[in-house]
């Protein structure tokens, strides 16, 4: 998944200057979610895009004042993949909170390259 990436920023997609061939070619690989709706802000919608579930009902509500943790009784689709022998990796932005216990190597993902936890 790519983050804030609109649908058409993509020249599969019809864009008529920008060239994202590697991205293309995943797209002709890939299936696609053709009915997913987005938050208002983006760690609910990563709530729900790791959790499969509402992302009040894991938790998060914004992405501010602590409203960004993803509950830790919430299974991840990075447990599950891991679990069916999948090797997982996150590399740009987690916003599922800042603290230790929440951090994403400790909520299935093996290879982890994120942006610094906030100190606010």
């Amino acid at each position: 998944m790519t983050d804030d990436q609109g649908y058409g920023d993509l020249s599969c997609h019809g864009h008529p200057f920008l060239k994202t061939p590697n991205m293309d070619k995943l797209y002709s690989q890939s299936i696609r979610f053709t009915d997913f709706h987005v938050s208002a802000t983006c760690s609910p919608t990563r709530a729900a895009l790791m959790s499969g579930k509402s992302p009040f009902k894991v938790g998060v509500t914004h992405t501010v004042v602590e409203r960004e943790r993803l509950t830790l009784e919430t299974t991840t689709i990075a447990e599950v993949l891991k679990l069916a022998g999948y090797a997982t990796g996150i590399f740009g932005k987690w916003h599922l909170g800042d603290a230790d216990s929440f951090q994403p190597d400790r909520r299935g993902f093996d290879e982890v390259f994120i942006q610094p936890k906030s100190r606010g």
